[in-house]
């Protein structure tokens, strides 16, 4: 700590690791590790500090690349309980390096990294207790078991691409009967035989998450118990009946999650892959879910009156609500249904028959409404007019417009006066009618703007985006650019305004740009 001077001032010293953590902590991220370590070696020190780092995010922390990794060999970092590798900054080769620092570890998620050797990757996680990994082509299935054999405190079991059936038979068989407790699978191959071994073992479930498979179905279903928290069967349960519905409502009762629906295979075989075999009646049952909070649909079958009733029945606890390519969800359905949901936070929507003007009028009766998405909703096209403009979105923090292929300026104008004093994330793809008027009008009015992200939106030229990251360089952390062939967002253009764009510090991702 500092001493008192003559005059009994208590004066700090500016290597008191006691003032230097108090000051750290309003320090972001970036400069936390990229300027402070360079001032001296306790500075050093006091940052790399172990107390410091609980969670390690590559995501948050875009510096951390293979030779910082390398340069921090040798270091404990005893604290750290979760690593997640989400970005190819850190790549196979060092993973094991970074894993191998931590001793204290129970959760690694690997998303986005090529990783050479899993086995050395986990081979120091013995008390590893949730995992997260792609499925690799290059790996095999032998190594895969091998990888699960190692880790016997294993409780969150997630795997995402083609899971094999043998690797799901080999967690049925090797661990003890409920200790998995998480279980995630994107395109599994696996078989109703297996998933109902897998289910009546580990009883206490708390988490399932099954997509884009066959064999889900009311016998499967029956297997679920009152610990379950979160059921996600999306492009899975198109054979459930109101049976199955029935089972989750009077079984699943602290179920606080649950995402039903079929898939979308093309127009020939909608009718083969829509959940068509179930009810109102079932949607009826599944009101009766005592903490149900969040509720996505898709492709199901359930008419305009039984999703009204739903929304009454749920009014007080829905916070969450999704709604995917349901025909019935017209403007009309969309607002009786936001008179319903006074506490929905999210929402997200890929509705055909759904306008822009209709969706202002819904969130008019949201004043909770947070987040909101749209996903290939060709309805969205111009705001209502003056005369009938309503107040909406300010509370939204969140905005993700996708494939709205008939959006114009001046609903993009509307969603900036509404929105951007409150505004934080905004994402915007394959919106072609666009222009950089309301982009550059956007960005004037998100005073608070943090994270931006373009992708193919074939009318916005480089002047609009380097002016949005002008306005906002006071606010602005990510931006991300995906190029396409169709897309002249270039980053060379950007690069040439040179000193203006280099001015906002606070960006960490540009992708192939670097301020």
């Amino acid at each position: 700590m500092g001493k008192r001077d003559r005059n009994g001032d208590f004066k700090y010293s500016m290597t008191d690791k006691l003032f230097l953590n108090t000051i750290f902590a309003f320090f972001s991220l970036r400069d936390l590790c990229v300027w402070c370590p360079r001032v001296c070696a306790q500075w050093r020190d006091c940052v790399y500090a172990d107390a410091r780092w609980r969670v390690l995010d590559t995501k948050k922390l875009q510096i951390w690349n293979d030779a910082k990794v390398q340069g921090l060999a040798g270091r404990e970092f005893s604290m750290v309980q979760e690593i997640y590798v989400t970005s190819s900054n850190i790549t196979g080769s060092t993973l094991p390096l970074l894993v191998a620092q931590c001793p204290s570890l129970k959760t690694l998620h690997v998303r986005q990294v090529a990783v050479n050797n899993l086995l050395q990757t986990v081979a120091h996680c013995t008390n590893l207790s949730s995992l997260h990994f792609p499925f690799f082509h290059e790996s095999t299935v032998h190594d895969i078991i091998k990888i699960l054999s190692s880790l016997p405190s294993l409780q969150h079991f997630h795997f995402d691409y083609f899971v094999p059936v043998d690797v799901i038979r080999h967690v049925t068989q090797t661990y003890k009967p409920n200790q998995i407790l998480s279980f995630k699978a994107t395109y599994p191959s696996v078989d109703k035989q297996t998933i109902t071994n897998f289910l009546q073992k580990f009883k206490t479930l708390q988490h399932l998450t099954i997509n884009n498979t066959s064999g889900i179905d009311d016998d499967v279903i029956s297997n679920l118990g009152p610990s379950l928290r979160s059921l996600n069967i999306l492009e899975a349960s198109y054979d459930l009946t109101d049976t199955a519905l029935a089972h989750i409502s009077h079984s699943c009762i602290n179920l606080e999650k649950l995402a039903i629906g079929g898939i979308f295979a093309g127009e020939q075989d909608l009718r083969q892959h829509t959940m068509d075999k179930v009810t109102d009646a079932g949607l009826t049952t599944l009101s009766k879910l005592p903490k149900l909070k969040i509720f996505i649909m898709s492709h199901v079958s359930f008419s305009p009156e039984g999703i009204q009733r739903f929304m009454r029945a749920r009014r007080d606890s829905l916070r969450r609500l999704d709604l995917d390519q349901i025909p019935c969800i017209t403007d009309v359905v969309l607002i009786n249904m936001a008179r319903n949901a006074l506490h929905i936070e999210e929402m997200r929507l890929n509705c055909i028959n759904v306008s822009f003007g209709g969706f202002e009028m819904a969130a008019h009766f949201l004043p909770n409404l947070r987040k909101v998405s749209f996903l290939w909703c060709p309805g969205l096209t111009d705001p209502l007019p003056n005369d009938q403009k309503v107040a909406w979105g300010q509370k939204i923090e969140y905005l993700h417009l996708d494939s709205c292929e008939n959006l114009r300026d001046h609903s993009l104008m509307r969603i900036a006066t509404m929105c951007g004093p409150t505004l934080r994330t905004f994402k915007i793809e394959c919106s072609n009618l666009v222009t950089d008027i309301s982009l550059v009008y956007f960005s004037k009015h998100s005073v608070k703007l943090r994270k931006f992200c373009a992708s193919e939106n074939h009318a916005l030229t480089d002047s609009s985006y380097a002016q949005l990251v002008v306005n906002c360089k006071g606010t602005l952390e990510v931006v991300q650019l995906q190029e396409t062939r169709a897309s002249v967002l270039t980053y060379e253009a950007i690069a040439a305004y040179g000193k203006r764009v280099r001015d906002c510090s606070r960006i960490q991702d540009t992708g192939q740009l670097y301020l």
